[in-house]
Parts: structure tokens; sequence; C-alpha cells
């Protein structure tokens, strides 16, 4: 089943849709989905005066942002954990609609998004990012998963205060 469809799956979605909403409205861009009813490797477009200038993957975690860390489970962690294929997915999106890849990840608890460019339009990725095997929870449902993830620093995000 997609993680969306499910309870936890739905109520991530909407609180990450509420939080690149503000963003929206600041800065005049939209982010426009792909269908929640199929899976695909990246999220969605982000579009400015009706033109696409972007592609993006989006994630909401039940966390928030301190001292330039993500503070999670009451540890302060350096660096955002994600699926090395998922920087890779959005860097072949980004090269062949020739505009950025981005990682946009909202951290409930204090009303942060931190937004990362991962890739130009080449594809060529730009953050510096340490890769490793790790077991992680494997969908927003639970259960477990050992792959390849990638560690960003925050320090490479720029940081959007939603509150």
């Amino acid at each position: 089943m997609l993680g969306s469809k499910t309870t936890a799956g739905k109520r991530a979605m909407a609180a990450v849709r509420e939080a690149l909403g503000v963003i929206e409205r600041r800065h005049g861009i939209t982010h426009s989905w792909l269908s929640e009813k199929a899976l695909h490797t990246f999220d969605g477009f982000i579009t400015k005066d009706n033109t696409v200038v972007g592609v993006f993957e989006a994630k909401s975690r039940a966390a928030s942002y301190e001292d330039g860390c993500i503070k999670y489970g009451g540890v302060l962690y350096p660096t955002y954990l994600i699926t090395s294929k998922k920087l890779e997915n959005g860097a072949i999106w980004a090269r062949k609609f020739n505009v950025p890849f981005f990682l946009l990840v909202n951290l409930e608890e204090s009303g942060h998004v931190l937004s990362f460019m991962v890739s130009d339009k080449a594809g060529k990725i730009l953050v510096d990012f340490e890769e490793k095997a790790s077991t992680t929870q494997a969908t927003v449902n639970g259960g477990y998963m050992t792959r390849a993830n990638s560690f960003i620093p925050i320090s490479q995000a720029l940081v959007f205060d939603i509150k």
C-alpha cells in the first residue's frame, strides 16, 4: 500500500503541504504534486509564473530545528538522512527537465522547512554528503530496511521559518 494512503501517510502529507503552502505564498511559487495514486521517484514540480523552475522531493518529520541541527527524540543530529536513491533519482529528473532538484524537509515541531538544492539543472550533485548502508524505517508506516543512505549536513540547507 502507498504510504500516502494510510493514516500516518495522510497526516505527513497534510503537514508538508501546509508548510510548503506558506513558502508558496511568501515567495510566489507553486508546488505542483504528482498523483498520489501511483509511486513516483520524485514528488512534483516547482513553478513560478507558469514555468517549471525545479523538481522536488518533500518530507515531513516530527522533529525540530535547533542550533543548526535537527532535534529528534531529544537528540541533535547535524545531518539529514535520506535514501541515496532519492538523491540519484532527483538528479536524473533535474537533468531531464533542465531544472534544479530540491529536497524540502518540513520540521513539524518547530515550524521550519529545510530546503536543500541537491542538484543543478544538469543533474550535477551540489550537496556534500556521506553515504553508508544503514538500517532505517522502511516507510511512514514502519518496518525496517537496510539500504544505502545519504547524510547531508544541515548547514547546507536554506532554513525557512514558517511560524
